[in-house]
């Protein structure tokens, strides 16, 4: 009969597949403008080669998905396992009758609040160095907000220009990041369009 230890040890041989710059990308590193094997994240510089990475800012490394998950968000490895598997592309394995029919969750987007958005405006140009004149463009699309606990939201868009989720950063001391209930990223994404969109 299957354990927890099973369930998990099938889990990370899944995540192990995962390419590390998935993961960058979905935590919002940004990639360095004149070195593809470069990024820029909020544990420091990082340069990958392969399966490897090694951030040059705390001099340390490693190989895999699941350590470079472990090493950003300063996790253990079954909380690494977990948060690859609920954030990143993973093989799915083939659901039951019953799961299938289940309803799902409905979306429920953060409310707005206009009164946080200069935390948000601030972390994202102070710690995540993003132009202020691209944050802007995004607030006046509705594509970016903040919400009551000044969290910055970013809205998921799907055939249409439909919100079909949204994608929750932390903007406090210590970093985090999530999905709003109901999100469908097999639908749609956060993206910043070339031009007029």
């Amino acid at each position: 009969m299957p354990n927890r230890f099973d369930d998990i040890k099938n889990q990370a041989a899944k995540v192990r597949q995962i390419k590390l710059v998935t993961v960058l990308q979905q935590i919002g590193a940004i990639a360095d403008k004149n070195d593809p094997a470069k990024w820029h994240t909020h544990q420091g510089n990082l340069s990958l080669t392969g399966s490897k990475f090694f951030n040059w800012t705390k001099t340390v490394g490693g190989g895999g998905a699941i350590d470079l998950i472990m090493h950003l968000e300063n996790i253990d490895f079954i909380q690494a396992v977990n948060w690859l598997t609920k954030n990143c592309a993973c093989p799915v394995v083939p659901l039951s009758k019953e799961t299938r029919h289940r309803p799902r969750t409905p979306l429920t987007l953060p409310k707005k609040n206009h009164q946080r958005l200069p935390q948000v405006n601030h972390y994202l140009t102070s710690c995540r160095c993003l132009p202020a004149v691209l944050l802007q463009s995004l607030i006046d699309d509705g594509r970016l907000y903040a919400d009551n606990r000044a969290n910055a939201i970013f809205l998921l868009l799907g055939k249409g220009k439909t919100v079909v989720g949204a994608e929750i950063r932390g903007t406090s001391h210590h970093p985090w990041h999530a999905l709003a209930p109901g999100s469908r990223k097999d639908q749609g994404c956060f993206y910043i369009a070339n031009g007029n969109s």
